[in-house]
């Protein structure tokens, strides 16, 4: 028979484990249909993600929905949805619940509610620009959100999508110590938070490294079970290039110090080979769209757009084919 005062324990802890329970912080039931208001996208359970547009100067010949990084929000995308604008490519990105100015600030929203509000912005673009092709692109964790919107059911039709650094975990490169230990912080310290230092970047341009560095915007203190929901994101993103069923664009840099190699190749091998289209820079960062040289990328991806291929492949010491560098026998081993 188990003594009180070991009952009392036993109670103690699991009272313990209850308070610390992980917080996620889902979409509430749907209750309209989702729109572009107020510079907000409104989602269908009402609530409003800060929304900014770059249109473009005449009617235009596409749309990019844009996804921002982990701790980022959307003024990610300024330098990319003006150069985009003045050539004829309307740019619209969001604030990801969570992150920027969006509702419960540092909070993981779980991949359900962060497709679901893709999905939203998908309505709602299409209803401000009928008749014209949307795209989506997305940097690593966007990227991660579109693939996971790709293998949901009944994926909203699009003409492409951009993912450039995509935040996945293959299988291989997973460390199920780490992932253990990560478990364990999630579910006994949750709200624990660590502090993101963000140095001066040489690799960023003078906008992007300003941004992260000074902006109260971008997301400081990153608490464990937020991390732990990304780390999910990462691994459905995995799983879910399979599902793939659209023209697609890869981008992926050798300097990427938060994504591995060897996690993105095994993506691509995944991602249906006649609709995907790929290039590795030699000497790009993780935040290839805000590099120092990011009109490259923005060239390659509109270039691809266009139907020809990225500019950046015709210099081999400046970007190759990821398919073919994933083949040689260091990224193998």
């Amino acid at each position: 028979m188990v003594s009180v005062a070991r009952l009392f324990v036993c109670i103690a802890a699991l009272s313990a484990v209850v308070a610390c329970a992980p917080v996620l912080k889902p979409a509430g039931p749907a209750i309209r249909t989702p729109a572009i208001a107020d510079g907000n996208l409104i989602a269908r359970d009402n609530e409003r993600l800060p929304l900014t547009s770059w249109p473009a100067r005449q009617s235009p010949d596409a749309v990019i929905i844009a996804l921002h990084s982990f701790r980022d929000y959307h003024k990610a995308y300024d330098e990319l949805g003006r150069w985009f604008a003045a050539r004829g490519v309307s740019v619209y990105a969001y604030d990801q619940r969570g992150f920027g100015g969006a509702p419960n600030r540092g909070l993981w929203a779980g991949t359900e509610t962060m497709v679901g509000d893709l999905r939203d912005a998908i309505i709602a673009v299409r209803a401000a620009n009928p008749d014209t092709r949307v795209l989506l692109a997305g940097e690593s964790m966007g990227a991660a959100v579109i693939m996971a919107l790709m293998a949901s059911p009944n994926p909203p039709p699009v003409a492409g999508i951009v993912l450039v650094a995509p935040a996945v975990r293959g299988k291989l490169v997973r460390n199920p110590f780490g992932d253990a230990l990560l478990s364990l912080a999630t579910i006994t310290a949750p709200g624990n938070k660590t502090r993101v230092r963000q140095r001066p970047d040489p690799t960023l341009s003078a906008v992007a490294s300003a941004r992260l560095r000074d902006d109260p915007l971008v997301l400081r203190d990153v608490r464990v079970d937020t991390y732990a929901g990304l780390m999910a994101l990462a691994d459905v993103a995995s799983i879910s290039a399979s599902r793939i069923d659209v023209p697609s664009l890869l981008l992926f840099g050798a300097n990427d110090g938060s994504v591995t190699l060897a996690s993105v190749c095994d993506a691509q091998t995944r991602i249906r080979q006649s609709l995907l289209s790929t290039v590795f820079y030699a000497d790009g960062p993780h935040l290839l769209l805000q590099m120092l040289d990011n009109e490259r990328a923005f060239t390659d991806i509109k270039a691809w757009m266009s139907g020809t291929p990225p500019p950046s492949l015709e210099n081999e010491n400046v970007a190759t084919d990821l398919p073919r560098f994933c083949r040689t026998p260091h990224v193998a081993g």
